[in-house]
């Protein structure tokens, strides 16, 4: 019973853990991916955008995002 009772408290706490932000483990292509990406960058209130182009003679998708303080664009290319 005591063993039980120590189970459940430990599930009630780590339902109190705040939520952590990451990025998953994604399945998928490249646009799959990027797509996941760009929700991600702009729920956090950032400029981003999808890029189509060549990796080697192959399409590829990635994404563009503008920094909030130096308002340079990075990319993440997701390979």
């Amino acid at each position: 019973m005591k063993k039980l009772l120590l189970v459940a408290i430990i599930v009630s706490l780590l339902g109190c853990i705040r939520h952590i932000d990451y990025t998953p483990l994604m399945s998928g292509d490249c646009v799959d991916r990027a797509v996941i990406i760009r929700q991600d960058l702009r729920q956090q209130g950032y400029d981003a955008q999808l890029v189509l182009g060549l990796r080697g003679n192959q399409g590829h998708c990635w994404v563009k995002y503008r920094e909030k303080n130096t308002e340079e664009w990075k990319e993440i290319k997701n390979y």
